[in-house]
């Protein structure tokens, strides 16, 4: 990840605290039930 994957709109994010989203977001992208998930060939 880059840091210009996550851009903050409005102050000042801290390391800390674009570390803490980012775990967030990808704990809930790793939550996601399976049959959600896009599948390729369509086969």
């Amino acid at each position: 990840m880059s840091p210009a994957d996550i851009r903050v709109e409005k102050g000042h994010a801290e390391p800390e605290e674009v570390a803490a989203i980012t775990a967030l977001l990808l704990a809930r992208a790793a939550a996601r039930p399976a049959e959600i998930a896009p599948t390729h060939g369509g086969g």
